[in-house]
C-alpha cells in the first residue's frame, strides 16, 4: 500500500528509504493522536505518548517518549529488492541507564 502510493505520486524510478518511511510513520501517529484528541493540547500529547500504529515497515510503539519498532537484517539481491532475512521483536528503550 505505502510503496504503491509513494510510486503513484512520485514515479517508480523513486523509492522511499529510511527518512521517508520514519516521517510518514510520524504522520501517522501525529495524524492519529490529534483525531482521538480531539484538538485538545493534553489529550494530543497523551495520545502521542500511547501511540501504536502499523507503519510500512511493521509494528511501532510510543514507549516512554520513544518510537519503538522491530529490527531487521535484509540480504541485498543483485535486481535491488531486499529481503527481509532476520527480525526481531519491537526494541524497547533503555531509558536513564548507567554510564
Amino acid at each position: 500500500m505505502f510503496t504503491d502510493a509513494f510510486a503513484k505520486r512520485f514515479g517508480r524510478d523513486l523509492h522511499p528509504d529510511a527518512n521517508t518511511v520514519n516521517a510518514y510513520n510520524g504522520m501517522l501517529l501525529l495524524a492519529g493522536a490529534m483525531k482521538q484528541g480531539k484538538g485538545d493540547q493534553r489529550a494530543v500529547i497523551a495520545a502521542l505518548d500511547a501511540g501504536k500504529i502499523e507503519g510500512p515497515n511493521g509494528p511501532l510503539a510510543v514507549i516512554q517518549h520513544y518510537a519503538s519498532q522491530q529490527a531487521y537484517i535484509g540480504r541485498a539481491s543483485g535486481d535491488g529488492t531486499i529481503a527481509v532475512a532476520e527480525s526481531s521483536p519491537p526494541i524497547a528503550p533503555k531509558v536513564n541507564c548507567d554510564k
